[in-house]
């Protein structure tokens, strides 16, 4: 069984490896031997105890298996479901820590564009202890920035989801640039960056008509070179109300809006 270990040297590393590794060792041997069989591994010596239990007529009768015995068949079965109990494993509490990211905006590149149907491949640059990959679906990309992104261009998303395949110890993150919350966590981010005090600044985007305008209630006064980095981001208007102040631009152009259909309206 020391196989084990020169196959796949960086496992003796883990921590975590020893409850993993019994496991998947019992579980192999049982289904080989037709019968319960339990391992104890040690990890700084690297040798394997393993034991059955069967049945001798009224008898319970426990045996030794030496890992010199076992075929090479069955040392690369318990090697490759180890390599692939790891996987699902660390997979899964990446999937646990990323749940805490849906709802964030967080930087990424963007490395592959389908020509086909437009999604967009993001390599997440921070928030993340690997490298993973985000996807941007076009459905998530606003109408105006539509086939305008290129390879290479980084690019501020939105986590909206973020899920676990468990069959191909996978985690699918969904990035999207077209929420209400994606402008208010662009502006929290950019506040924190620029050292502004957060504990008297509440956000939050009432409406967005991505590509047209935005609007933002905010309890505390938003410098304005955040709201211009806002507007070059989104590319659209940014408008702020202060503790739910009117705002008369936007009235006057929903007003111009409705003056518009009632005319066209009419023609008909």
């Amino acid at each position: 069984m020391i196989s084990l270990f020169q196959e796949n040297a960086e496992l003796a590393e883990l921590e975590d490896i020893q409850e993993l590794t019994e496991r998947v060792i019992s579980r192999t041997l049982a289904s080989k031997f037709g019968c319960p069989v339990y391992a104890c591994l040690d990890i700084e010596t690297k040798i394997v105890a393993m034991w059955g239990i069967r049945n001798q007529g009224l008898d319970v009768v426990q045996f030794t298996i030496k890992p010199s015995e076992l075929p090479p068949k069955v040392v690369r079965q318990i090697i490759s479901r180890t390599k692939r109990a790891i996987n699902e494993q660390h997979a899964f509490e990446e999937f646990e820590r990323l749940r805490a990211d849906v709802g964030c905006n967080v930087t990424g590149e963007i490395v592959k564009i389908s020509g086909l149907t437009h999604e967009i491949r993001v390599k997440i640059n921070e928030g993340m202890s690997k490298k993973w990959y985000g996807v941007f679906p076009l459905m998530e990309q606003p109408p105006h920035e539509r086939r305008k992104y290129v390879v290479g261009q980084t690019r501020e998303f939105y986590v909206a989801g973020a899920e676990f395949d468990k069959s191909s110890a996978q985690v699918r993150i969904t990035l999207s640039r077209r929420p209400q919350r994606f402008v208010e966590q662009f502006l929290y981010r950019k506040l924190f960056a620029q050292g502004e005090d957060l504990s008297r600044q509440k956000l939050r985007c009432t409406k967005r008509d991505a590509g047209s305008y935005c609007i933002v209630r905010a309890s505390a006064l938003i410098p304005r070179n955040v709201i211009a980095a806002a507007v070059q981001e989104l590319g659209e208007r940014v408008y702020v109300s202060l503790n739910g102040a009117k705002i008369f631009a936007v009235s006057e152009k929903g007003r111009q809006e409705v003056r518009e259909k009632k005319m066209v309206g009419l023609r008909r």
